[in-house]
């Protein structure tokens, strides 16, 4: 029965789609009505489901009687019941951050309208849509978030649909509900997107961009410039088109290529000093709020001295709580990004660049085909692939395996080149003597590997031990997509974060008196997953890493310093400006004595996260490596520390707060065990809240998480892919 078509009278069609559309085009939008929050129909959507989840559990499949036939409204609901569920929690998410749109008695008139359409003629096919939408803008022009949310208010009209299906009986219940099932289904088919580009009147009118970039944007970036767009309209009271337009002129009053693009303008009229000052009210509120309750546990306690042991645990236990309430609705950041196709074109050409130290002769086949598959995924347009590599630490600049481990590298590149157009390249870094170390390694391990190769793009001659490939081509390179030996990365990744990265808005603008990154951004980084393999290596692995692999949706997920101050933290895989990184040149940095300076670089570069795109990186698949690696990072942070306090950085409060706020993290565990440990040596109800303040201040944010999936799912949120694999 799910898949048949809904039985509609013959009677109930009407005769003539265009005169039936203006009918409805009069009824619900001539009007100009105003602007309405999308909370109500929100509201509706959650009666209307829990209306779904009653009759479900009404007529659900183990409430019939044995030998009891099942009526058509039954066994639709019965055969679709997840199917309409899915749906309704999927669009009560979309709704929580779709834009106000003119509005009849709290009922947004678009979706009046197509409630009334689909229950009269069920979901229209694309070309019937089509017909509707050019109606309905002969009668008055839709704004862009009705259009932009077409496809929202017909999913709410189809569950709304549903839920009256209901409420009736006999064939009006199966004819309604067999409407919203193959609605939706059929709903998925139809190209929003399109029909949305060619109707929007400010689509026209951005399409005229004095620099020609907008047409050039994808998808995402053009529907983020038009909402810009009609938010202005908004703000000033004046029509979309006249904001448009208006955009425009101003674009063409600007000198340079960043200032003559139309989102200069857009971006500068909707400024995000709202989102800055809630991210700044959160900071402040992470230091002040546990202070007093710090303060107010070692009154109770009578023991003062004991809200200096209080206060760094609850920091982290109040952490999730207060993000959970300065930061709602705060949406994820999405950079503009021009359309590239999976081809990166020659001004954006790339260097991908996997760090690592150089395998033995054995492992150089294996070396080989992990450099392959990055390049089979990634290698459209003008891409290379680096192997940069230095020699494992030793107690002598060189070793006799030295020349084997390198000649088998270097016959594999020579292999790769001959067989897919002379696009990878070996260079393998000398020993030098390290004082810090007392051993012959690298220069300044990765970060100086690094450095070196962009010296030699930027023409200086190279200093590798050995180096194979095009150097030529190497030295037109423009970015440098700096990759870990275990990170694995999506098809065309690669191109995602160039496209990004070539946008006007996010080309880096260097102040060279300040020596920094003041607009834009010189370094781009992806989202980092967990591998799927080393994810499920270990009973370990799986308990500290949850599901693992790359998600295939291009989901925009948030980060908090992103979102409030559009500034990520750099953590040592991305995509890197050469222009720019150059720049770190002219900074007195410590040398050989700091082991990580990712996060120094990725401040003064200012490094912008690009959160729908996806990598991978290894997990450790026991305690004992998990433990190495935190010790290297929490080593990294305390070398680090020094260069809060240099006055010669370029460095931004923000930047120190960041640097700090790593420092006071990788204390915490330390703390909460002291509260653990001090606990029996105290009185009953002093070691009880000392115990419970040790307890909870890890696990406070997975608990706060929990509580928040059964509020938004129920208790099926518990029987998730991660709980049934560590559980």
């Amino acid at each position: 029965m799910s898949e048949l078509t809904p039985k509609i009278h013959n009677n109930e069609i009407p005769s003539d789609n265009s005169a039936f559309f203006r009918a409805l085009a009069h009824e619900f939008i001539a009007e100009p009505h105003p602007p309405g929050s999308l909370r109500p129909l929100r509201r509706q959507i959650k009666k209307a489901l829990r209306t779904l989840r009653q009759a479900g559990h009404k007529y659900g499949a183990k409430n019939n009687r044995p030998g009891e036939e099942r009526d058509g409204f039954c066994e639709w609901l019965n055969d679709n019941y997840y199917l309409l569920m899915r749906e309704g929690a999927s669009l009560l998410t979309s709704l929580k951050y779709a834009d106000a749109q003119p509005s009849v008695d709290n009922w947004p008139a678009t979706c009046l309208l197509l409630k009334k359409l689909v229950q009269k003629t069920g979901v229209p096919d694309a070309k019937e849509f089509d017909e509707l939408v050019e109606t309905l803008q002969k009668v008055r022009p839709l704004t862009v978030f009705e259009l932009e949310q077409l496809p929202l208010c017909l999913r709410a009209a189809l569950i709304l649909t549903a839920a009256e299906a209901c409420g009736k009986e006999g064939s009006e219940a199966e004819r309604l509900i067999s409407i919203a099932v193959t609605g939706l289904r059929q709903a998925v088919g139809l190209d929003f997107a399109d029909l949305t580009e060619r109707h929007s009147i400010v689509e026209r009118i951005l399409n005229d961009d004095p620099v020609g970039i907008y047409p050039k944007m994808d998808e995402k970036s053009r529907a983020e410039y038009r909402r810009l767009t009609a938010l202005a309209a908004i703000k000033t009271g004046r029509s979309e088109a006249a904001t448009a337009a208006d955009m425009i002129e101003q674009a063409k009053k600007g000198e340079g290529p960043r200032e003559r693009h139309v989102g200069a303008a857009l971006t500068a009229f909707m400024n995000n000093r709202g989102k800055y000052n809630r991210g700044r009210a959160f900071l402040i509120s992470t230091l002040l709020i546990p202070a007093f309750f710090s303060i107010l546990l070692a009154a109770v306690v009578n023991i003062p001295a004991l809200a200096l042991v209080f206060y760094l645990p609850l920091i982290e236990l109040f952490k999730p709580l207060l993000q959970q309430i300065f930061l709602k609705g705060i949406a994820p950041v999405r950079l503009p990004r021009i359309e590239l196709g999976g081809v990166i074109p020659e001004e954006g050409r790339t260097v991908i660049t996997v760090s690592t130290l150089l395998p033995g002769a054995k492992n150089a086949k294996k070396t080989a085909e992990h450099l392959f598959r990055l390049y089979n995924t990634n290698g459209q347009g003008a891409v290379q692939v680096c192997l940069l590599a230095d020699l494992k630490q030793a107690d002598y600049p060189t070793l006799a395996k030295d020349s084997a481990d390198i000649a088998a590298m270097r016959r594999e590149i020579v292999r790769l080149n001959r067989k897919y157009g002379n696009n990878f390249v070996l260079a393998v870094r000398p020993r030098r003597y390290s004082p810090t170390m007392n051993a012959y390694t690298g220069y300044e391990r990765k970060r100086g590997a690094i450095t070196e190769l962009v010296r030699v793009i930027k023409g200086a001659p190279p200093t590798f031990l050995a180096f194979e490939g095009d150097l030529e081509k190497l030295r037109q390179a423009k970015y440098i997509l700096a990759l870990d030996a275990d990170t694995g990365m999506l098809l065309d990744t690669a191109a995602e974060l160039v496209g990004t990265a070539l946008h006007p808005l996010v080309q880096p603008q260097i102040d060279w008196d300040r020596n920094r990154v003041v607009k834009g951004y010189g370094i781009l980084i992806p989202r980092i997953g967990t591998e799927l393999l080393s994810a499920n290596n270990t009973a370990f692995s799986r308990a500290t890493s949850g599901i693992g692999g790359i998600t295939p949706y291009d989901t925009t997920a948030s980060d908090f310093y992103m979102d409030c101050f559009s500034s990520a933290i750099f953590t040592g895989k991305g995509l890197i400006n050469v222009d720019a990184f150059s720049l770190l040149e002219k900074l007195d940095l410590p040398k050989e004595q700091i082991l990580s300076h990712d996060i120094i670089e990725g401040c003064i570069l200012r490094t912008g996260l690009v959160s729908d795109v996806e990598m991978t990186d290894g997990t450790p698949s026991a305690m004992g490596t998990w433990l190495d690696r935190l010790h290297r990072w929490i080593r990294g942070d305390w070398q680090n520390m020094p260069l809060i306090f240099n006055k010669e950085l370029p460095l931004s409060r923000l930047d120190k707060w960041k640097m700090v706020d790593n420092l006071r993290r990788s204390i915490t565990p330390a703390a909460s065990i002291f509260c653990l440990l001090i606990s029996p040596f105290f009185g009953w109800h002093t070691g009880q809240v000392l115990a419970l303040t040790g307890l909870l201040c890890p696990i406070s944010g997975n608990i706060l998480s929990a509580v928040m999936a059964l509020i938004r799912g129920g208790w099926l949120a518990l029987g998730g892919r991660y709980y049934s694999r560590v559980l």
